[in-house]
């Protein structure tokens, strides 16, 4: 018996020829990102210094290998469970709609002797041979994807086990209503419609489980692993179970929205969009959430990178280059030559990195900061910085008298809780020391600055790549301080840093030419010179190779896009391919529809609708299953990424503060409108059919 099933489910496959090819493609993509997710992100892990567990947002970094392979490891696993889920769900909705359409077919086994278990074990034995299948595909593709590398035996084990149960677990569900399926079939089934007070209770069921969301975010005192914790254990599953109560309402909604103005469009009676949705609402729950998949993750992403990225992107009203020379080259005649150069402003710079006191250390430590120091910009003239209050002469005047004062930014105020008016606490230093022999301090070394000033300068990425970390690779903050109190305080160097902007007529590599001459002219007029620190081999290498480190604002910015380039190319792997999966997934939903309302199509012929009534009909319905499908992908996106946004408040690592949300609408617009291109394609092409 079982030879017999496994013959007429094969039979099945091949005469369902596009419904199997679609699964085979959801199995085989699945299992081409496993494959590729288990190689080559470790790959991109031991090249990048902090690549983290990125689950939509979150980076971790640690100093150890040990600890560094074990936030990879953590995303492989969640990226191959998403797309365990995503293709999982994707191959429930397809086998779901063909057991739909195949209705009669199971009626007529059952009617020949066929038992309710053979009748599951046909569709099983369908979903293994499409798992078995679609690995071996993926398998394949992955391994000339990853340059002719051969799979170990952990990956072939566990990408053929991951399609197989991705398949099995799709299969389940259909094959219990396969297994239901009468062998006499009712003349007609009647219209299941839902009251409204039914809506109004899930709707409410629905907001009342996103209520975790906003507690785990605002809840004060939770330390941030917790938080993180909470946060993708509850929050997660408080999340899409909101949103899945949510979906009835939505669909009606958008139905008694969007369907007249369709109807006007097409030219064709509204009565016959009346509940095209929820007419057979748990398929249209089924289908709307597996299209919007794809499109809600792409849609939180590009939303979350964009948002933070704007908060680390420099301004552009503050100067254009900062330049840094080493410690022994710097002298008042290297600053009077770099002043007569032709530029537009020259802002003298000294600069220190001590380690903040009690009680800020103790503060930054239970925060779980990266580093308890800080890095002290000298200046007494102030640049455009964005600042919290408005009494920037005040604070001018301040700076000009070398007062014992500083300028903190947001993310050390959120921290430490600090407000204007009160005082951080620093240890003195007499003498700058290497990060590898730290230097120690007591409480009698520490001096106090009084807070001025709050700043939403993005001072995170700009420490990182113009040098001025001295003393230490990773920082907590950067201070804005008069200019002596570095040198009286700190043990800084007078004339060693300068913030410029050239002349309009100068170029970079004018420039470029002029410091460099100037820097080792002062280097052949000095007898010794030490090599400095400037926060890691690569700007140690420059900085001590040729005598300075000039970084331009345009730079900065470049190298953070590059960067976040990569890594976010890294994240939408995923999502542009459910997104693909999506698109072609709207042509089968359009032919099963079709397949399984022949009757009804038929009735319609009989009143006098047209073939060009029909068409537009099928076409409206699919678009109206696109749009409102896009639609909640784009709010369900939006939420996710505001959550992960505003966890920015929480996890130190990034060094910025929750940004406002910025959308997209140039990198989003194209993705929707090729799922409703699709949508409108599957419907002309299953009107034609």
């Amino acid at each position: 018996m079982m030879r017999a099933i496994l013959l007429l489910a094969l039979r099945t496959l091949m005469r369902n020829r596009m419904h199997s090819l679609f699964l085979l493609l959801a199995i085989a993509l699945a299992s081409i990102l496993t494959d590729i997710n288990t190689a080559s992100l470790q790959h991109e892990g031991a090249k990048t210094e902090r690549i983290g567990t990125f689950s939509f947002g979150f980076g971790f970094s640690r100093s150890s290998r040990k600890t560094q392979e074990e936030p990879l490891l953590a995303q492989v696993w969640s990226l191959t469970g998403t797309i365990l889920l995503a293709s999982a769900w994707m191959i429930f909705t397809l086998l779901n709609l063909d057991i739909s359409r195949r209705t009669k077919e199971l009626s007529r086994l059952r009617a020949i002797g066929f038992t309710h278990l053979q009748i599951a074990l046909l569709t099983l034995t369908q979903g293994c041979i499409l798992g078995v299948t679609g690995g071996l595909l993926g398998l394949l593709a992955g391994f000339l994807w990853a340059g002719h590398h051969l799979p170990t035996k952990e990956t072939l084990l566990f990408t053929l086990g991951f399609s197989l149960l991705s398949a099995l677990l799709a299969s389940l569900l259909p094959a219990l209503r396969a297994a239901k399926t009468p062998s006499i079939l009712p003349d007609r089934t009647p219209l299941r419609r839902i009251c409204p007070c039914t809506y109004l209770w899930l709707t409410l069921a629905g907001c009342v489980s996103l209520l975790p969301l906003p507690l785990i975010l605002h809840w004060p005192g939770l330390a941030l692993s917790t938080r993180l914790s909470l946060l993708s254990s509850l929050g997660s599953c408080a999340f899409f179970a909101g949103l899945f109560l949510l979906i009835p309402a939505f669909l009606r909604f958008m139905e008694l929205l969007l369907a007249p103005l369709l109807a006007f469009c097409l030219r064709i009676p509204s009565q016959l969009f009346h509940l095209s949705l929820t007419s057979n609402l748990p398929r249209s729950i089924i289908t709307t959430t597996a299209i919007s998949i794809g499109f809600a993750l792409f849609t939180a992403i590009r939303i979350w990178a964009d948002s933070m990225l704007q908060m680390f992107r420099l301004p552009d009203n503050i100067p254009s280059h900062f330049l840094r020379f080493q410690e022994d080259v710097a002298s008042p005649e290297l600053a009077v030559k770099v002043a007569a150069l032709p530029l537009k402003d020259c802002i003298p710079i000294t600069l220190a990195q001590p380690e903040f006191a009690s009680p800020q250390r103790e503060q930054l430590l239970a925060s779980g900061a990266m580093a308890t120091n800080a890095v002290l910009l000298g200046t007494d003239t102030l640049p455009n910085l964005p600042l919290k209050t408005d009494s920037h002469p005040q604070i001018h005047a301040l700076f000009q008298q070398n007062a014992p004062v500083c300028i903190i930014p947001e993310t050390l105020a959120k921290q430490c809780r600090l407000t204007v008016g009160d005082a951080v606490a620093l240890y003195r230093e007499t003498k700058r020391h290497h990060p590898k022999s730290p230097a120690s301090f007591s409480d009698e070394q520490a001096i106090r600055l009084t807070i001025v000033g709050i700043t939403a300068f993005p001072w995170a990425w700009f420490s990182k790549c113009t040098g001025i970390r001295v003393s230490a690779p990773r920082t907590a903050a950067l201070l804005f301080v008069p200019y002596a109190l570095p040198i009286r305080a700190f043990g800084g160097t007078p004339h060693e840093a300068f913030w410029l902007t050239p002349a309009q007529h100068i170029t970079e590599e004018f420039l470029q030419k002029q410091i460099k001459s100037i820097a080792e002219s002062a280097a052949e007029n000095t007898t010794h010179i030490s090599p400095s620190y400037s926060g890691g081999t690569r700007w140690d290498s420059g900085l001590n190779r040729n005598h300075y480190l000039l970084t331009s604002r345009n730079s900065i910015n470049d190298s953070l896009n590059s960067r976040s380039g990569k890594v976010i190319t890294l994240m939408l792997k995923l999502p542009r391919a459910i997104c693909i999966l999506s698109s072609l997934l709207l042509f089968c939903v359009a032919g099963t529809s079709i397949a399984t309302r022949q009757r009804e199509l038929r009735i319609l012929r009989v009143c006098g609708l047209t073939p060009a009534g029909m068409r537009h009909l099928l076409m409206g319905e699919m678009l109206l299953l696109t749009v409102t499908a896009v639609i909640l992908a784009f709010l369900a996106g939006l939420l996710f990424a505001s959550v992960c946004c505003k966890l920015a408040d929480s996890a130190t690592l990034f060094g910025v503060t929750a940004p406002p949300i910025l959308i997209p609408w140039e990198k989003l617009l194209p993705c929707y409108l090729i799922a409703i291109m699709a949508a409108l394609l599957g419907g002309y092409t299953g009107s034609k059919g």
